[in-house]
């Protein structure tokens, strides 16, 4: 018999913070994840260098599937508030203008959220950087959902599935050796 594995909440380690509420959007336990977010003292949840990702744009996501569009709204707008400052401050940070993209996407910025999103492809492009960059296509990929360019979306994950990385099986990343 085997448990459950149980995350401590009181962890304060942003990846394992990031799953937690992804796990519970996920499992459409959107409450859940709202008292998680509530509970936790940070506001920007930075996982290594491949992506950044605030706590306010989290909540924006919850509300919005939880059909509260005002609620939604005002998380995004004060993501996109945080993100451009960030973008004045480090405008080569490829993550920044992924991150700011969903948030374009969320506020129905369509032309923004692409323009935004190419950024970051075109600051980091696969072929400068082949693992990283796989994430900002990931992101972009992800944009063009929020934004109803589904044939754009399936052309980047097309791309992706192709390529060694997470999203596809051609990385011995997460396989087991045994």
């Amino acid at each position: 018999m085997t448990e459950a594995f149980q995350f401590n909440e009181s962890i304060s380690n942003p990846m394992i913070i990031e799953l937690n509420v992804l796990i519970d959007i996920y499992d459409a336990n959107y409450q859940k994840a709202l008292s998680y977010l509530s509970s936790k003292d940070i506001d920007v949840i930075e996982i290594q260098r491949y992506y950044i990702n605030l706590k306010s744009l989290h909540y924006a996501r919850v509300y919005n599937l939880m059909n509260m569009p005002r609620k939604a709204f005002e998380y995004y707008d004060s993501a996109r508030v945080k993100l451009e400052s960030g973008i004045l401050k480090n405008p080569e940070d490829p993550r920044l203008y992924s991150a700011v993209g969903f948030v374009f996407a969320g506020l129905g910025l369509k032309e923004k959220a692409v323009e935004a999103g190419k950024k970051g492809v075109e600051l980091m492009p696969i072929n400068k950087e082949a693992f990283r960059g796989v994430y900002r296509v990931e992101d972009l990929a992800r944009i063009y959902v929020m934004v109803g360019e589904y044939d754009k979306a399936l052309d980047l994950i097309k791309l992706l599935l192709s390529l060694p990385g997470p999203l596809s099986d051609k990385s011995n990343l997460f396989r087991s050796t045994t």
